[in-house]
Formats: C-alpha cells, sequence, structure tokens
C-alpha cells in the first residue's frame, strides 16, 4: 500500500440519547502520504479521537466512505486491517511480562528477535535504562505477578509502549498523545524520534503538543468536527487563523514561565 486516503464525503454522527443526534464529523477529505509525519491536532471535543476510530475502524461511519488506497475500509478483512496500523492510545497496556515481551508483542510473529527488539528500543531510547536493569531484555516488569520485578516509572512504561508500536510490522503508526508521561527534555528529543521513524512508517500523531507541529510533514487542524486548516507549519503559520493564534498562546505561555 502506498498510500492512505481517509475520504469521509458524508458525516458521521454520535447519539448522545434518542432524543439528541450529535454531529461528530463532517465533510474531510484529506491524503495521508506514505513516508509523512501527520499532527491532528485541535481542541477537546473537536472529533481527533473519532477520526482515529473511524480510521482504525473501531467503529464506521453512519454516511461516507473511509478509502484505503482508494478502497472502501469496509472491503478489507479486520486483521488485515489491525495489522496495517501501529497504535499507541494514551491507556496503552503495562504488560505483567519480561521487557523483552512487552516490547514483542508489538509483532508476536518476531516475538523471538531479540536484535529486533533491542534495535526497536534503542531508537526510541527506552534501551538507556533497559541496559541498566541486571537482567537486561529479560527483566520482568509489574509486581502484580512478579515479586522480584521492575516497576517502571511512568515515562518509561510510555516509552516501553512506544517501542512496541514501532516493533510492529505495521506501515502506518498512529500514536495518540504519546509524550503525555514524559519530562519536557525527553518529549523534545523522542518528538526528533517520531521524525526518523516516519521515514520508515507513515505516523499520524495526536498532540495537544504544538512544538510537534513543527517536525510535521502536514498539520491537520480541526475544530466542531470540520477540518479548518491543512498545511505544513509555515503554511498555516502564514496564513495568521486559527493555528496561528494556538501555536502563538501555547509558545507564549512557555515563555512567561521561563521568565
Amino acid at each position: 500500500m502506498s498510500e492512505v486516503m481517509i475520504q469521509a464525503d458524508g458525516l458521521v454522527k454520535i447519539y448522545k440519547s434518542k432524543q439528541t443526534e450529535v454531529l461528530a464529523l463532517q465533510g474531510l477529505d484529506l491524503t495521508v502520504e506514505k513516508g509523512e509525519l501527520t499532527a491532528l491536532i485541535g481542541n477537546s471535543g473537536s472529533g481527533k479521537s473519532t477520526f482515529v476510530k473511524l480510521l482504525l475502524r473501531i467503529y464506521d461511519p453512519t454516511e461516507g466512505r473511509i478509502l484505503l488506497d482508494g478502497i472502501d475500509l469496509k472491503e478489507y478483512d479486520i486483521n488485515e486491517i489491525r495489522k496495517f496500523y501501529g497504535v499507541l492510545f494514551q491507556d496503552y497496556v503495562k504488560f505483567s511480562d519480561s521487557v523483552h515481551n512487552c516490547i514483542g508483542f508489538g509483532n508476536i510473529e518476531e516475538i523471538q528477535n531479540a536484535d529486533g527488539i533491542a534495535e526497536a528500543a534503542k531508537l526510541t531510547g527506552a534501551n538507556a535504562f533497559i541496559e541498566n536493569y541486571k537482567d537486561g531484555y529479560e527483566t520482568n516488569l509489574s509486581k502484580m505477578f512478579f515479586n522480584d520485578a521492575i516497576e517502571p516509572s511512568g515515562g518509561q512504561w510510555q516509552k516501553l509502549a512506544i517501542s512496541r508500536a514501532v516493533y510492529s510490522n505495521a506501515q502506518v503508526l498512529v500514536l495518540d498523545e504519546p509524550t503525555a508521561a514524559l519530562d519536557p527534555k525527553s518529549e523534545v528529543r523522542m518528538f526528533d524520534t517520531f521524525k526518523k521513524i516516519s521515514e520508515l512508517k507513515s505516523t499520524l500523531i495526536i498532540s495537544h503538543r504544538m512544538y510537534i507541529t513543527k517536525l510535521a510533514d502536514k498539520i491537520i487542524l480541526l475544530e466542531n468536527g470540520n477540518l479548518i486548516e491543512e498545511g505544513s507549519f509555515e503554511e498555516l503559520i502564514k496564513m495568521k487563523k486559527e493555528f496561528y493564534s494556538m501555536y502563538k498562546i501555547q509558545s507564549d505561555s512557555y515563555s512567561m514561565s521561563v521568565e
């Protein structure tokens, strides 16, 4: 598959009650090319989560179509769709198992590939703390089942989860707030890592952090279920519309906190 075309030419409906019908998304028409790093941004309630769930076919659009390489998503075998995407949600799983398996579960067919797992950890920076463990990649994680287990910090768990997504055989990575548990320095380094990863796999990042938009090949800005701006960082800054305002507010807040 050379590209991912997402086209919802109708609308998506979410029912809050029998009496109330709310439109979650409508009139989307965009393409995500292979090898791109795409940033999906927008305020809470803008439709980001709905967009991702439709893309992953967690549920189907009420009207309109979602196309993958020009073919309706419904025509694909659901297991093929699951393999095509590598996903990291905010509420990722913390496996009570060895470090090796915790990462290897991203690609069950290659779970015995120790070199490949180590390479994924190296790419995300997880190797830095894994190599300090007494048993390295054979270290057990989480004391839920193992008395001698290591309990990683929130940021370490997140790096392991990102490593698992990277290790998958997926062609497209979908990362939902992938740096939420990281400290600022680690976050910046991880965003640079995502840029490198996007050269190998198409990468879609959902984030409130505006720093990632400077590295993205394409930015998609949603508001109230509509795509209101799309383009590169430079293009959207020059437009001086909603994206420009959002970026300026966040960058100004950082400047004030430093001062």
